[in-house]
């Protein structure tokens, strides 16, 4: 396991209505009929500077990772857990400053601190080798 994702991203695009953001809480829910990877990406500036988390059932783990200057990297990984498949889980990001909180079902899932990217960028969706990944609405508060 690594953090090499090179998934499918969704981005949302910035307009008046919805600009870019640091620090944010993004809401969604997320729900895979298969076993691989199915997230979200946050402050993307481009497609080689952005931050993600992606849980992975046939692999076992959770990742917040990060693809800075088209390099990617870890930023924390649990891999005790994972998601279920078939289940709708509420999944909720919380980005402020450098700290980055995950939760699902309102349960953290991981936190970590890193300031690679402070810069507002879009928020988006991500199935990384998942053709079986739906997402239901999504909510993005800026803070």
């Amino acid at each position: 396991m690594n953090a090499n994702k090179p998934g499918t991203y969704l981005v949302l695009r910035a307009d008046a209505s919805r600009p870019a953001v640091a620090d944010f809480i993004l809401r969604t829910e997320l729900q895979s009929d298969g076993d691989q990877g199915i997230g979200v990406v946050f402050r993307f500036r481009d497609p080689a500077n952005f931050y993600f988390f992606v849980a992975n059932q046939n692999k076992g783990y959770r990742l917040l990772g990060k693809k800075v200057g088209g390099s990617f990297a870890q930023v924390a990984v649990d891999t005790s857990r994972s998601f279920t498949v078939g289940a709708v889980t509420r999944l909720k990001v919380v980005a402020v400053g450098p700290v980055i909180q995950v939760l699902m079902d309102d349960t953290p899932a991981l936190t970590a601190t890193d300031s690679s990217l402070p810069s507002p960028g879009r928020v988006g969706l991500m199935a990384y080798r998942n053709p079986d990944a739906f997402f239901y609405g999504i909510e993005l508060v800026a803070l």
